[in-house]
């Protein structure tokens, strides 16, 4: 976890968290929804690129945005052996790499049970960055935790 932290920290300038991050999902607007309910609408990303977005949870508790070409799995209160820290994990969009255009930082805390109900539940920071692809028009997983995941989706946005 460690080479994980030090790959973000020198990935991520000090100049680009200086700045106030573009945040589109909070923690006050997911826990009114629905399931199946969604929040949609376009984030600037720089560069005169606005990217449809869209949020949504399943009846089951889980769910995650769709965005840049990807779902990315960021909303978990099902409990079938992962859940995240509040449900929600942080959704940054920061101009990581400074290419002008606004990179996608995921980051919270996995809650993890054992094999048996008697197992402690294990805690771990979470972090993923995708960082936008101005000739594919799209994210890239550049740095993935694997309980983060991301898929390319069969359905396209609008």
């Amino acid at each position: 976890m460690k080479t994980l932290t030090l790959l973000v920290a020198a990935l991520i300038s000090f100049d680009a968290l200086s700045k106030e991050p573009a945040a589109i999902i909070d923690y006050a607007l997911v826990e009114k929804l629905a399931p199946y309910e969604e929040l949609k609408g376009s984030l600037d990303i720089g560069g005169g690129v606005s990217l449809p977005y869209k949020f949504s949870i399943t009846s089951r508790g889980d769910g995650g945005i769709n965005i840049g070409g990807l779902y990315i799995h960021t909303y978990d209160s099902h409990n079938d052996g992962t859940i995240f820290q509040d449900h929600l994990l942080k959704h940054q969009f920061v101009d990581v790499n400074r290419d002008g255009y606004l990179d996608l930082i995921v980051s919270g805390v996995g809650l993890f049970k054992g094999v048996t109900e008697w197992d402690a539940i294990r805690k771990r920071t979470l972090v993923s960055i995708f960082i936008y692809d101005i000739v594919g028009n799209k994210y890239i997983n550049t740095v993935l935790d694997e309980a983060v995941w991301a898929i390319e989706p069969q359905d396209k946005l609008y």
